[in-house]
């Protein structure tokens, strides 16, 4: 789990091929991203930018999986992430 550096979003992943943002002030969540090419995906930590702007997540690949992490509105349903970036490489749109 991580707290976004404002400290409004908390960040959790888990092996259920989720990673969800939950509202601290009311514990309510508000966003679930998934990896849409692996059912199977399991996340083992999450880490957000300096800014809040995005979240990274490392996976069971040993891969780096970058998201949208601090919007005004969160998305509610299933989305794919940002980028992706396994080592060594470079970043992928």
């Amino acid at each position: 789990m991580a707290w976004s550096p404002d400290g409004r979003w908390l960040a959790s992943s888990g092996w259920d091929n989720a990673i969800r943002i939950w509202d601290a002030a009311t514990g309510e969540g508000v966003r679930v991203m998934r990896d849409l090419e692996d059912p199977y995906m399991s996340f083992y930590g999450v880490a957000w930018s300096p800014d809040g702007k995005l979240l990274a997540c490392g996976d069971y690949r040993r891969e780096v999986q970058v998201w949208e992490g601090e919007r005004e509105r969160h998305p509610p349903l299933d989305c794919p992430p940002t980028a992706s970036r396994s080592a060594p490489g470079d970043l992928e749109s």
